[in-house]
């Protein structure tokens, strides 16, 4: 490409400035603006001319080492090259401004319970599966557990340090503490086969509300399988607000 600049040129601040014109011949077709302006440069430095690149409005705000033949920066004298870190350094904070006010104004965009739902997680402390009398418990369940009590009338027991013994084996801890901690109980319901996932996916927390995501994957039910009911535990910490359970998500293998 062959190309003429119209360039202002000064040599300080306080001195009287003009426009130059400036041939930029065979410039290559996937350069720059900026590689073009490194180019006529080196070309300019190779003629003993005096760079026009000192003036640090046409130079880039990032400085760089030279990408075609003849483009260069050494030609730059040292109050140049310092005015060239000053613009550099003021770009990037500017960029990192709008940066950080973009993210947030998406943030104030979105709805009060998703910017709570995405500000904060329940972690799980442990999981486990246990099985349930699929006679006494002839469809799925979605429960806290809260107390012994409840725990043991899930199990089918009457011993309730016995159901919470039960329950911490399957969940690996020693015990369940029920003045900080609290259960969360899903399952499908009774089935025929193999059960091959059944877990909780996330407990997003938006104000004083949890939600409970989970989800269901199966392989096909046998017609000569023993009827089960697994029912998988999840334990976390004591939560005092609504508990809510979503539908659950459901696949087969």
């Amino acid at each position: 490409m062959n190309l003429t600049l119209k360039v202002w040129r000064q040599t300080g601040p306080l001195s009287k400035g003009s426009i130059k014109t400036y041939s930029a011949d065979n410039i290559p077709a996937e350069a720059s603006f900026l590689e073009m302006l490194d180019i006529v440069n080196g070309r300019i430095i190779q003629i003993n001319c005096q760079s026009y690149m000192e003036y640090p409005a046409l130079r880039s705000p990032f400085p760089r080492p030279p990408v075609w033949p003849g483009g260069s920066l050494n030609g730059l004298n040292p109050k140049s090259k310092f005015l060239a870190f000053i613009k550099t350094t003021l770009t990037l904070a500017a960029l990192g401004f709008i940066f950080v006010v973009a993210g947030a104004t998406r943030a104030a965009d979105k709805p009060a319970d998703e910017k709570g739902l995405e500000a904060e997680q329940s972690a799980v402390l442990a999981r486990g599966e246990l099985q349930l009398s699929a006679a006494a418990h002839p469809k799925g369940v979605q429960l806290v557990i809260r107390d012994e009590k409840s725990l043991a009338e899930l199990l089918d027991t009457e011993d309730g340090q016995k159901a919470v013994a039960q329950a911490a084996a399957a969940l690996g801890v020693k015990t369940v503490n029920f003045e900080q901690e609290m259960l969360i109980a899903v399952s499908a319901g009774p089935v025929r086969g193999p059960l091959l996932r059944l877990d909780v996916s996330r407990l997003p927390v938006a104000k004083d509300q949890m939600r409970v995501e989970w989800a269901i994957t199966r392989m096909m039910e046998h017609a000569a399988a023993p009827l089960r009911h697994p029912v998988r535990l999840v334990l976390v910490k004591t939560f005092s607000g609504e508990v809510v359970f979503l539908p659950p998500s459901e696949s087969r293998r």
